[in-house]
């Protein structure tokens, strides 16, 4: 598909979408709104526009409002890569921003220099670099001020005047990356880049990376299990390969992601100026002057957040641990009566009962974790982060120590606690059988169904005369938003990842099982992305984020827990005849040990291959690739000097030119 598709060719249903998005207004804006809007999409940069193409789009019957459908020219797109300093692949194999004036030394032909992904991934940033200037409210609204800088279309969002901005998906092009059913659990990570992004095309890598991963330890349980060695050594057998196993997948899956980052040219990727991150759209406050820019913008104290924090996001989330350690002891309880039970009847209602307190702890746990993940958004949310990475980690910090205490808590209290190995065996069985159907159940079947009766709730509401187009704005506009879709589907990996690595040496073919919900996660979702989601606003990415510090942590959790279940396996004391202290002592040695060897092999060994790292510093150096370089000579006093200070005023100048462009007086 040419992303630099017209308008009049988009709305045909016989042409390709191409890199499309849609401003979908409420119902109560008036026309004088929206001519403003798009007036200023369409005005050139002197004129403090967006320079895109903008056509609005009437609805006659079914849901009211009016659509703005926006594009952008092919030229226009290439200008916004050289903008925002996209890497591209040149014609010696050397990847370099790209650059206008150059287009011709690139690599591919012209037409497909900029892919869909990277088309939508240009459009949405001069849509979100459109600020207000001289307005004092939106035009047509007096109630809904403006400020000059003000970001135009997160203040129709967040004033509701604006319902939701999604880009429209290319059904040719979706259905082409899936079309072939080989794809068990390596993906086509490429075309899922040039359509979706590099995110989403990471987060596939990366379950892929996994799910092999835990194929070869699926191979060693099935292994000790058909061999009946759990019992003679099997188990300290199984922890020592998951302690293999943790230190190595870390730093595999970054030489891997460095790899896609380097082919996709996302491994130099930044961003345009290098300042600090802008005003998330969510924020609020009262007008004041940022003491940095000396603009003006909302300003929130940050003892006013600490106050929400302390008065509301911290009782929360301790309430929430206390909930969790109240429903463990509540199945306790009830674990030991259902039991005691059957232990005097031996019957089989009897027998089904002393199953039932597992089941209902399952269900509970899975309740719990979709509530929590609500609920932390929206005490997030409350704490009024100013910039978009700010929230970000306090909303991860919080769901990831909920997940962790609820999810593998009980572990722990029958491992080291009880030392009731049996129960914890079953405990985690029932967990990951439960975790499969209702996760896969809620996360694929139903939204599945129910997009599939919004759409057709919105058909039989059309007219029979409704054009082409504007039928599949109203379809596209149906599907689920794709805001929060990866934060879930990397929380249902981190919980394998815990599954397969914590007390996997316990609980028999747990990787086994873990390796079934991978594979049929993989399956839902691709129909998720393809028939269930909206299509996602595309961000370069070189790895998959703060994710991999969340893995790395879990990683060395995973060693501790690991030597201490070692340490209390029988095989392990008959091998010294020492006391308990002694053998806590020796235990504690051998977690350190390991550890450091851990942080020794993530230090010794690359996060970029070798072969990569040639390559860029060929890259930096100007030399050709495959070829020598040119002589290098030692710089004299005076020409270091004449270099340091070139390259300050180059830096000097490019932080004015960018105050200057953010700054609306």
């Amino acid at each position: 598909s040419n992303p630099g598709l017209s308008l009049s060719r988009a709305m045909t249903s016989a042409a390709p979408i191409g890199s499309l998005v849609v401003i979908e207004m409420s119902a109560e804006v008036g026309e004088e709104t929206v001519g403003w809007l798009r007036s200023r999409i369409v005005a050139g940069k002197r004129s403090n526009g967006a320079e895109l193409e903008a056509q609005i789009v009437p609805r006659s019957g079914g849901p009211k409002g009016t659509v703005l459908l926006v594009s952008a020219s092919a030229e226009r797109l290439l200008r916004g890569a050289e903008e925002l300093g996209l890497m591209k692949e040149d014609k010696e194999g050397n990847f370099k921003p790209f650059k206008l004036a150059d287009r011709r030394d690139f690599a591919l032909d012209e037409t497909y220099l900029i892919s869909l992904a990277e088309g939508l991934y240009i459009i949405k940033r001069e849509l979100d670099a459109l600020k207000a200037v001289d307005e004092e409210h939106v035009p047509g609204e007096p109630g809904v001020k403006l400020y000059p800088g003000q970001p135009i279309l997160a203040q129709l969002l967040l004033s509701k005047m604006a319902a939701q901005v999604f880009p429209l998906h290319d059904r040719e092009e979706l259905e082409r990356l899936w079309e072939s059913k080989r794809y068990l659990i390596t993906q086509p990570l490429d075309p899922i880049r040039d359509y979706f992004g590099e995110s989403v095309a990471m987060y596939f890598g990366f379950l892929g990376y996994f799910t092999w991963g835990v194929a070869f330890k699926t191979l060693l349980e099935i292994f000790l299990y058909v061999a009946n060695l759990k019992e003679r050594g099997g188990n300290a057998l199984s922890a020592v390969y998951n302690i293999v196993w943790v230190t190595a997948f870390p730093k595999g899956w970054k030489r891997r992601s460095s790899a896609m980052a380097y082919k996709w040219g996302t491994l130099q990727h930044k961003a345009p100026g290098g300042l600090p991150d802008e005003l998330r759209p969510g924020f609020v406050g009262k007008l004041g002057t940022n003491p940095v820019t000396g603009k003006t913008e909302p300003v929130f104290l940050d003892r006013q957040r600490y106050l929400r924090v302390l008065g509301a996001s911290l009782p929360f989330t301790c309430f929430s641990l206390y909930i969790t350690l109240l429903l463990m002891q509540t199945f306790l309880h009830l674990d030991g009566l259902a039991k005691a039970k059957h232990a005097k009847e031996k019957s089989g209602q009897s027998a089904v009962l002393s199953y039932t307190p597992l089941l209902g702890y399952c269900l509970v746990l899975e309740l719990l974790n979709k509530m929590y993940l609500v609920l932390a958004q929206a005490f997030t949310e409350l704490e009024n982060h100013r910039s978009a990475s700010s929230h970000d980690n306090h909303l991860l910090a919080k769901i990831l120590t909920f997940y962790f205490v609820n999810n593998f808590g009980m572990h722990y209290f029958l491992a080291f606690y009880r030392r009731d190995f049996d129960l914890l065996s079953q405990t985690i069985s029932a967990q990951l059988l439960v975790h499969q159907v209702f996760g896969q159940l809620l996360e694929g079947g139903l939204p599945y169904w129910m997009v599939v009766f919004k759409r057709n709730k919105i058909e039989r509401s059309l007219p029979p005369s409704t054009k082409a187009g504007l039928h599949l704005i109203e379809t596209e506009g149906a599907l689920n938003p794709s805001k929060d879709a990866l934060l879930k589907d990397y929380l249902e990996l981190f919980l394998m990842f815990g599954y397969v690595n914590l007390f996997s040496s316990i609980a028999p073919l747990s990787a086994a099982l873990c390796f079934l919900h991978n594979l049929t996660g993989i399956q839902v979702d691709g129909v998720r992305f393809k028939k269930v989601l909206q299509r996602p606003f595309p961000e370069p990415s070189s790895d998959i984020g703060m994710w991999q510090l969340a893995f790395e942590y879990l990683s060395s959790l995973a060693i501790v827990t690991n030597c201490a279940l070692i340490s209390t396996s029988p095989e392990f004391r008959s091998l010294f005849d020492l006391p308990d202290v002694q053998y806590f002592l020796m235990t504690v040695a051998m977690e350190h040990g390991l550890l450091g060897v851990q942080q020794v092999v993530h230090t010794a060994v690359p996060r970029v291959p070798s072969d990569i790292a040639v390559r860029l510093e060929k890259m930096e150096r100007g030399c050709p690739d495959g070829g020598p370089c040119p002589p290098q000579r030692k710089l004299t006093t005076e020409e270091t000097t004449t270099e340091y200070l070139d390259c300050l005023e180059a830096c000097l100048t490019r932080a004015l030119n960018q105050l200057n462009k953010n700054y609306q007086p």
